[in-house]
């Protein structure tokens, strides 16, 4: 996670652009996740335009009642962003909600406690093979079927 503070001053390294180019630098060319806590529009709108081909934007917290952030739908749909709110949650329980993720996951062919989410993806395709995954997502087999760019047909 890396934080990113809307007040920040240009090249400050907690300044978008400084942020997304210091995790390009580490591998990173695309932010998988972005999050916003502040409601603002801008902000909001800033979260969505920030994520990569199959990102999320979770847009988080007490949003204004007639808040109104204006999207490019082609842009949305052509990079397969997924926009998931959650309202009128506090700090504390994001945090816990992220806490208890990050304690509670295994991956299912671990030993020990915890949840195998991981099993909720029954099967998961190259971007390539979208049309697969939709067929197979249409069967109903799988609680969620995964796309994961960039892998490369078997």
């Amino acid at each position: 996670a890396v934080p990113v503070d809307p007040a920040a001053r240009a090249a400050s390294p907690e300044w978008l652009d400084v942020t997304l180019a210091a995790v390009a630098r580490r591998g990173y060319p695309e932010v998988l996740v972005a999050v916003d806590a502040s409601g603002a529009a801008s902000a909001m709108r800033t979260a969505v335009d920030a994520v990569g081909v199959g990102g999320v934007a979770v847009l988080v917290g007490r949003i204004p009642d007639g808040s109104e952030v204006c999207l490019d739908a082609e842009s949305l749909a052509r990079r397969l962003v997924t926009i998931s709110a959650v309202r009128d949650s506090t700090g504390e329980q994001l945090r816990r909600a992220v806490a208890f993720l990050e304690r509670s996951w295994r991956p299912s062919t671990s030993s020990g406690s915890g949840m195998p989410f991981d099993e909720f993806v029954g099967a998961t395709y190259p971007l390539a093979a979208l049309d697969d995954a939709l067929a197979d997502a249409a069967t109903g087999g799988h609680v969620r079927v995964g796309i994961a760019p960039g892998r490369r047909p078997a």
